[in-house]
C-alpha cells in the first residue's frame, strides 16, 4: 500500500511540474453496418503549460509528421504513414477557451482551421470509481448528436480532455458514446521534451484556411454531394496532369470508386451532425 501512494505522489508531481503528454487508447466502429470491425489507435493529448495550450491527434500522425518534416529538411520527401487513422488535429487554448479543428494535411486539398466555439454543457453526478489508480467521478453530456459519458479525476487538475472534451473540473480518463462507437480509455502518461517535435509547426500548415464550423459542415455536405468536384476543378486548372486521355479516365474511375469505398464505410463519424468527415 505505501509503494501505491509514493507511485501516486511521483506521478502527481511529474504531472504538474512538466509540459506532458496524455495517451489514449481511441476504439472506433467506422461502419454502423460492421460493428465487429473495431479500430483501435493510440492517441495523444499534450499539454504545453506554459504556452497554455494543448493538442490532440493521432500519436501515428505526430511521428509521421515530424519524420516527414525531418526528411524534407534534408531534401528528401516521403509520404505519410498510410496507417494512421485521425488525421485531424485539434488545438485548444486554455486560457481562451479557443478550439481550433485542423483538417488533414499533406492532401491535394487545403488545410482548414475549423473555429468551434460550442460549449459542452456537462452534468457531473455523483456515481465514481478509480482508473489507473485515480478516483474518477461521472459526467454526462449530449454533443456532436451523441451522448457521451466521461470520467474525471480532480486530482490531475487540467479541464481538458481527449478530441474536443474539455471544461470538467480535472483531465478526463475516460469518455465513451452511450453506444460504445467511440471510446478514449487514458492508458499512459510521459513527460514532453523541450526539444520534441511540435505538431502544427509542420509546412504543411502553413497557409491554412480559418472557417467557422458552420462554413465546414457546408464543406463537408457539398462534399458528400460531389465527392468528385475538387477533382474535376484541379485537372481543370491543370494541377493535375495526364500523357493522355486513357490515363485522365483510368485516375477518375479509380478515384471515384475509392471515394465511394470510403464514404460507404465511414457512416459513424464521431460528430452525427458531420454525417461524413471531410479530410
Amino acid at each position: 500500500m505505501r509503494n501505491l501512494f509514493l507511485l501516486i505522489s511521483f506521478i502527481s508531481s511529474f504531472v504538474y511540474g512538466q509540459n506532458m503528454r496524455f495517451i489514449y487508447n481511441y476504439t472506433s466502429i467506422p461502419d454502423s453496418l460492421n460493428k465487429s470491425n473495431v479500430i483501435n489507435e493510440i492517441t495523444v493529448l499534450e499539454l504545453d503549460k506554459k504556452g497554455g495550450k494543448s493538442i490532440f491527434s493521432s500519436l501515428k500522425k505526430i511521428i509521421s509528421d515530424s519524420t516527414m518534416q525531418v526528411n524534407a529538411a534534408k531534401g528528401v520527401y516521403t509520404f505519410p504513414d498510410p496507417l494512421i487513422k485521425t488525421q485531424y488535429v485539434i488545438e485548444k487554448d486554455i486560457v481562451k477557451k479557443d478550439l481550433f479543428f485542423y483538417t488533414q494535411n499533406h492532401t491535394i486539398n487545403p488545410v482548414f482551421k475549423v473555429e468551434d466555439k460550442r460549449k459542452i454543457d456537462w452534468e457531473i453526478l455523483k456515481e465514481k470509481k478509480q482508473i489507473l489508480s485515480y478516483p474518477v467521478q461521472k459526467a454526462t453530456t449530449v454533443f456532436g448528436g451523441r451522448k457521451w459519458i466521461a470520467w474525471f479525476s480532480t486530482d490531475i487538475p487540467f479541464q481538458d480532455g481527449p478530441y474536443k472534451f474539455n471544461g470538467l473540473p480535472g483531465l478526463i480518463l475516460q469518455i465513451c458514446d452511450a453506444t460504445n462507437s467511440h471510446c478514449y480509455n487514458l492508458i499512459g502518461i510521459s513527460k514532453l521534451q523541450n526539444n520534441s517535435y511540435k505538431t502544427l509547426e509542420d509546412n504543411s500548415y502553413i497557409g491554412s484556411k480559418t472557417i467557422s464550423l458552420e462554413q465546414y459542415i457546408d464543406t463537408v455536405k457539398e462534399f458528400k454531394r460531389d465527392p468528385m468536384k475538387s477533382i474535376r476543378q484541379k485537372i481543370f486548372r491543370n494541377e493535375i496532369f495526364f500523357t493522355n486521355e486513357q490515363q485522365k479516365s483510368e485516375y477518375l474511375k479509380n478515384v471515384e470508386k475509392e471515394l465511394k469505398q470510403e464514404l460507404s464505410e465511414n457512416n459513424n463519424p464521431i460528430e452525427l451532425n458531420q454525417k461524413v468527415e471531410f479530410k
